[in-house]
């Protein structure tokens, strides 16, 4: 290849076929001139009729010839050029970015790393959103501190009083009704003191001996559990605890008793019993009971705690008016003329369910109540049934159901007796117990009709009193307990216990479980 001689750079015009290439970049030699070998190699003719350049490219450089039909090439300037360094890269020939910004997606890359942001905590306002309405934690119990707020109903504190037991040494010698209580409201309360050399102030229903007794003031401020523990400390009898709801010398077996527990078998050993209460005032009384290894009276610590009933709502009751007195069909089983008497075993021909247990027996009693039995040989004793009590009590008979629980008796008086039978078709069978025109043993002249009905299926529980020949207090209620006992006597739906005015003819409860 030959060398080109070195040229100025200058802006040419090449008159190439009738067409123009303007202004070519033309780079400069060392020495400020034109590389002719950067001049683009192209054969064409020349047009003023002058040599070649090398026989490739024909290149007026500012000759003044004219072109028949061109115009003039002026000549460019050939003035000296900047002599500083040339820019050696490349020339950049892309076309400018002209193109929109970049909309695209977000950075998606990895996540900074970097040590967490120890700035200060945000101290704006509190959210004050709705709350989280989402399903409940299902998660294990918050085994934090136990929440102290107040819930409705509230829920009382069963156990003892955080200064401890209330200890009480001082009695009453007579049995009164006025004065300051020993037993007030929730705690427990240990008694310590001593039958002998004392008055018989108090015949206990639970055992046939008079001794030498002491009592005390109760004051029931809420439906509770009374439970207690007696035992002897000193020489060894039997302690006798009986609650009762009025107070005075005792000369026959009738009292407004509510409870009575009896240490009879147990002489020196502690025996007690549980009775839910309604508020109000008792007596409690410590006896004695002569055992054959031991004395009637003597020292004895009584422990009594006083709770909330643990008592639930098993059934709802509601009032019944327009009740009438049944008919009483030929055949029917029945207790005529006798007292404190229980009947045999009566199969109700149906399953019954009674606070959650299924029965299909029962025992009636002449005293107001029958009892459901389920592997008994035999009904309870009948001998004690005369004594109500309140409910629950821990004592016999279990699974009680109470339309009119008092002293009653059944006489040779016309109509007179205690009749059941079970009547109408599955699903919707009924079984009557109904107590005819019976008298109280205190009263034989104030008499009674009343019904209790057991229906299949819905196992409805209904008191009905359709008659009496006396309105008194006797025969209003006075001295009846009416409600409810589970068999084993943990529950219970009490409606009266010894309450005037709590019946009257015509009316009565239906008990519908929950």
């Amino acid at each position: 290849m030959r060398t080109r001689p070195a040229a100025r750079l200058a802006v040419l015009t090449l008159a190439l076929a009738g067409c123009e290439i303007g202004n070519p970049l033309i780079v400069l030699g060392p020495d400020g001139g034109i590389r002719a070998d950067d001049l683009p190699v192209v054969d064409v003719p020349d047009f003023d009729g002058g040599t070649d350049v090398g026989g490739e490219v024909g290149v007026d450089i500012g000759l003044p010839e004219d072109v028949p039909g061109k115009p003039d090439v002026p000549e460019q300037d050939a003035g000296p050029m900047d002599a500083g360094p040339m820019d050696a890269g490349p020339p950049d020939t892309g076309p400018l970015d002209t193109g929109p910004l970049d909309t695209g997606p977000r950075d998606t890359g990895v996540i900074d790393a970097g040590p967490p942001d120890t700035g200060p905590l945000d101290t704006g306002p509190r959210d004050t959103g709705p709350m989280d309405t989402g399903p409940r934690d299902t998660g294990p119990p918050d085994t934090g501190p136990v929440d102290t707020g107040v819930d409705v109903p509230v829920i009382v504190d069963t156990g003892p009083p955080d200064s401890g037991p209330t200890t009480i040494t001082s009695y009453l010698e007579a049995c009164v009704t006025t004065g300051t209580a020993a037993i007030d409201g929730f705690g427990r309360y240990v008694i310590t003191g001593s039958t002998a050399g004392r008055t018989d102030d108090h015949q206990p229903t639970c055992t046939e001996r008079a001794t030498p007794d002491i009592g005390y003031l109760v004051n029931i401020t809420a439906f509770s559990r009374v439970t207690w523990l007696a035992r002897p400390t000193g020489t060894v009898f039997a302690p006798v605890v009986t609650l009762t709801q009025t107070c005075g010398e005792q000369d026959s077996k009738f009292t407004n008793e509510v409870a009575c527990a009896n240490n009879r078998g147990a002489a020196g050993a502690a025996r007690g019993g549980v009775v839910d209460l309604p508020p109000g005032v008792y007596y409690l009384s410590v006896d004695g009971e002569r055992e054959a290894t031991s004395t009637e009276s003597g020292p004895f610590e009584l422990t009594v705690t006083v709770a909330p009933s643990e008592r639930a709502p098993n059934y709802s009751v509601e009032p019944l008016t327009g009740t009438t007195c049944p008919t009483v069909p030929a055949s029917n089983v029945n207790i005529e003329n006798a007292d404190d008497a229980v009947s045999g075993i009566q199969g109700l021909g149906f399953g019954f369910t009674f606070f959650g247990r299924s029965f299909t027996s029962l025992a009636f009693y002449t005293n107001g109540f029958f009892s459901f039995i389920v592997d008994e040989p035999n009904p309870w004793p009948a001998g004690t049934s005369w004594r109500n009590h309140s409910i629950v009590f821990d004592g016999q008979p279990r699974g009680v159901v109470a339309p009119f629980w008092d002293d009653l008796r059944v006489d040779n008086a016309t109509g007179s007796g205690v009749y059941f039978w079970v009547d109408g078709a599955a699903p919707g069978r009924v079984a009557h117990v109904y107590w005819r025109n019976v008298n109280f043993y205190r009263d034989g002249a104030t008499r009674i009709s009343v019904e209790a009905r057991l229906y299949q299926t819905t196992n409805v529980i209904e008191f009905r009193y359709c008659g009496e020949n006396r309105n008194n207090a006797y025969s209003r209620g006075g001295s009846a307990t009416i409600g409810v006992e589970s068999y084993d006597q943990s529950l219970g739906n009490l409606i009266a216990l010894n309450q005037v005015n709590i019946i009257a003819p015509g009316a009565g409860y239906r008990l519908i479980p929950r």
